[in-house]
């Protein structure tokens, strides 16, 4: 992967976590938005420091 590619990823995962953020789901990316809420709640399950507002 070159450098400009890398660069792509990057702004296309952060157009995705401001998307997920924000509410505003593309019904193509449902499911993993749904995961990445999952994924979330678990880690506020196990582990005591990490609370919701760090992520929002």
């Amino acid at each position: 992967m070159n450098l400009e590619k890398r660069k792509e990823a990057f702004v296309k995962c952060g157009l995705f976590i401001t998307r997920h953020f924000n509410g505003n789901y593309e019904e193509k990316e449902k499911s993993l938005h749904q995961g990445l809420t999952q994924l979330i709640e678990g880690a506020l399950i196990y582990n005591g420091w990490f609370i919701k507002i760090f992520v929002e």
